[in-house]
């Protein structure tokens, strides 16, 4: 790592629409890792083949989050700023799209029961070590528990953390990746392979409860506080790229538990950090192509609803394999971006500019300055 040569950056005002179009792409992936009930046959070992592994474009979410607040957070912002944006930002879409979440599992069930309810309406389920509660009502809800809890821990942690110096953080950084890798390998050798859907103990500590995928916010954390001091990184775009892309097939290789995070927290940590890198550079890629911006901007509302969408077409279009499988999930993606396109207009971003407050600095004005997808 190497310190940029010029001034140092000390603010983020800087878009970063990489990080923006990769969103979508980590929310596309937990798509075709969920869109397996949809398919049968030869539709369904095709879709498996690239995105069996899809859950880990939560492990990049959870990194994303860490970096991204932390870019924007402004010399003289205050806690209760922070939590009031954060709480305007996701709490509404959330809130809706559990409410449809009732609704559609009324249906087509499991109904969740009112405990259940309460507890993912207070963002708490990924707390209680039970698999009808932490992937009960919007099951896709565990993950914004989570970060309801980076959130509330957030301003402390970046307290402390800004005060490290780059030796101490770069320490601090291998330490999370060890203590990451440690507990991947500690869930394979306790979680059978094909025990993960069922849930359990280990799945609730290794993959679940919160303060273990805090260690990936923490990374994102440090990792914007790096680029915010002007320190780079020597690594080209497109090696990054590759990288990334042979850590999640290497994943598909590798035991359960494994592929929870330990084997592509590395590669996602030097994507993030290159991908930012380039877009402060004014270099572009395919991802800060304006309509995949648009797609990022949409993707945490894709994200709350593409289950309830799946759900609601399995109801009434059982698995299918064949061309007749894939035109099914051509079509339930095609709803699933429609109806993200809806809560992110209708309820999202006004939402956001209501709720979120004046503060005495200067905060930014544009949704996807402040934008974590989960």
């Amino acid at each position: 790592m190497r310190r940029a040569p010029g001034p140092e950056i000390v603010t983020g005002r800087q878009h970063l629409p990489t990080l923006t179009g990769l969103r979508f792409l980590a929310a596309l992936v937990v798509f075709g890792y969920h869109a397996v009930i949809l398919l049968a046959g030869s539709a369904e070992g095709l879709v498996r083949a690239v995105f069996d592994h899809g859950r880990l474009g939560v492990s990049f979410f959870f990194l994303l989050s860490g970096f991204i607040v932390t870019w924007a957070w402004r010399s003289g912002d205050t806690a209760g700023a922070f939590w009031r944006r954060r709480l305007a930002r996701i709490y509404p879409s959330y809130l809706v799209a559990l409410v449809a979440a009732a609704v559609v599992l009324r249906v087509v069930g499991p109904r969740p029961t009112a405990g259940v309810l309460g507890l993912n309406a207070l963002l708490l389920q990924s707390w209680v070590p039970e698999r009808s509660v932490f992937f009960g009502g919007n099951d896709v809800g565990w993950s914004l528990s989570c970060e309801a809890f980076f959130y509330a821990a957030f301003p402390a942690l970046l307290a402390g953390l800004a005060k490290l110096d780059a030796r101490a953080r770069r320490v601090l950084q291998a330490v999370v990746v060890v203590l990451v890798v440690a507990v991947g390998i500690w869930a394979a050798a306790t979680v059978p392979d094909d025990y993960f859907g069922a849930g359990g103990p280990t799945v609730f500590v290794a993959y679940v409860f919160p303060p273990v995928r805090a260690l990936e916010f923490v990374l994102g954390i440090t990792l914007a506080l790096d680029l915010k001091e002007g320190r780079r990184l020597r690594v080209p775009w497109g090696a990054a790229v590759a990288l990334a892309a042979l850590a999640y097939t290497v994943a598909r290789l590798v035991p359960t538990g494994l592929d929870f995070a330990a084997v592509t927290i590395v590669p996602f940590a030097l994507l993030l950090q290159v991908a930012a890198q380039r877009d402060l550079d004014g270099r572009p890629t395919v991802f800060a192509h304006r309509w995949v911006v648009v797609l990022g901007e949409w993707s945490f509302c894709f994200y709350l609803v593409h289950r309830l969408v799946m759900l609601a077409v399995l109801h009434v279009s059982p698995p299918s394999g064949g061309v007749r499988g894939l035109a099914v999930l051509a079509g339930c993606f095609v709803l699933a971006l429609a109806a993200a396109w809806l809560l992110h207009a209708a309820v999202e971003k006004p939402a956001y500019r209501r709720l979120r407050g004046r503060s005495r600095t200067t905060l930014p004005v544009s949704m996807r300055d402040v934008d974590t997808p989960v």
